[in-house]
């Protein structure tokens, strides 16, 4: 068993091996689960539907990028094209 922090509709946190006797103690925020916490993998966060007592991740969103940061990312492809037909080349 394992319990989640409700932080207004949030999880923040989670305490995982909850026994009987800490459940008794915990806060009345905290939401008890059956089983293991999940596993989060990098560049994803938590999602809890507190109610339906569901769990799971999701993939954390990536900002989009700056005009100049498109630039130079197609400058390095560039870059790293040229260095292959080169090669290629025998140049």
């Amino acid at each position: 068993m394992y319990a989640i922090y409700n932080d207004g509709g949030r999880p923040n946190g989670i305490v995982p091996n909850v026994t009987e006797e800490m459940a008794a103690a915990l806060p009345q925020q905290y939401v008890l689960f059956d089983g293991d916490p999940p596993e989060i993998p990098a560049g994803h966060r938590l999602t809890v539907n507190f109610e339906a007592k569901e769990v799971g991740t999701e993939r954390i969103p990536t900002p989009p990028k700056t005009p100049e940061q498109e630039i130079e990312e197609l400058k390095n492809e560039i870059s790293v094209l040229r260095t292959t037909v080169n090669y290629l080349l025998g140049v």
